[in-house]
């Protein structure tokens, strides 16, 4: 049986979050949710991930503010940036 992907989905908006995190889900996928830089951070301490699904503007640092640091702590990830604009 092939290993499912773990996927981190980054963003403020719970909404958006959960809809993410629910898609994902059906569809096979492990996934760790965090709503905002901090959290992100954290997440990828303790687990490695696939997939990094992460929102542009958030408060704090935003994702491009976060993208450089997750490409020298992850750099065979693939990181989908994301935005409601």
């Amino acid at each position: 049986m092939p290993r499912r992907a773990n996927v981190l989905v980054v963003d403020d908006d719970s909404e958006m979050r959960a809809l993410l995190l629910d898609v994902l889900r059906n569809e096979g996928y492990e996934v760790v949710e965090a709503k905002d830089g901090t959290q992100a951070v954290l997440a990828l301490r303790a687990h490695k991930f696939d997939v990094i699904l992460m929102d542009k503007n958030m408060p704090g640092p935003s994702g491009l503010d976060l993208l450089p640091g997750f490409r020298r702590v992850c750099p065979h990830s693939r990181i989908i940036m994301m935005t409601a604009f």
